[in-house]
């Protein structure tokens, strides 16, 4: 009687230290199981906001839209008023077509707008001070003879281009202050005009 009891006790002991056990290991494995899930996340959350920085500064040291040679879209709107040849394709055309119409004056390209100035008859933009857009492109058009002889014409951050066609001094003495864009001169005459580069990252004066 005395060894049944014995057994029974033994039994009983065996039985709850085997539960407490269990109940351990239970607790532990919950445990783990959340500290790996809130680790999962910390680092999926700091690897994604790492990728969109990184890309971010690529695409920043690469330039973006200030890339050499090209200049921003153009958003449509009313023609201003600088615009005396109209707007054509998202232009301003600025006409300086007769003889001396804009001799000695100083044409001012409107803000937010390509620009396209055209000199094309004798002495039309001579000794005239052109001042280029800021971030888009400006272009002169120098084709009448002498049509803009000793003239100036200030960049800032489009690009620039300026055709001289052969006409008898088309371009004579007429110098260019290139800004941080692209610089381009074209030049069918013996008459050239005067580049100084500057800080633009491409510059093509006649050669």
């Amino acid at each position: 009687m005395k060894l049944l009891t014995l057994m029974v006790m033994c039994l009983s002991a065996c039985t709850l230290l085997a539960d407490r056990e269990l109940e351990e290991f239970d607790e532990t494995s919950d445990t783990g199981s959340g500290d790996g899930s809130q680790s999962a996340a910390t680092t999926t959350g700091t690897g994604g906001a790492s990728t969109v920085a990184s890309s971010v500064t690529s695409t920043a040291a690469t330039g973006g839209a200030n890339t050499c040679g090209l200049t921003p879209v153009v958003m449509p709107g009313a023609c201003p008023t600088e615009c005396t040849g109209g707007c054509a394709g998202d232009v301003c055309h600025i006409a300086c077509e007769a003889e001396q119409e804009c001799k000695e004056l100083i044409v001012q390209c409107p803000a937010g707008w390509p620009c396209e100035i055209e000199c094309g008859a004798h002495q039309s933009c001579e000794r005239t001070e052109i001042h280029c857009p800021d971030d888009f492109t400006c272009i002169l058009r120098c084709v009448g003879d002498v049509s803009c002889h000793d003239g100036r014409v200030f960049v800032t951050t489009g690009v620039f281009e300026v055709t001289c066609s052969a006409e008898s001094e088309a371009c004579k003495d007429l110098e260019v202050a290139c800004g941080v864009n692209a610089c381009r001169a074209q030049c069918s005459g013996s008459t050239k005009p005067k580049f100084t580069c500057g800080p633009a990252c491409e510059c093509s004066p006649c050669s």
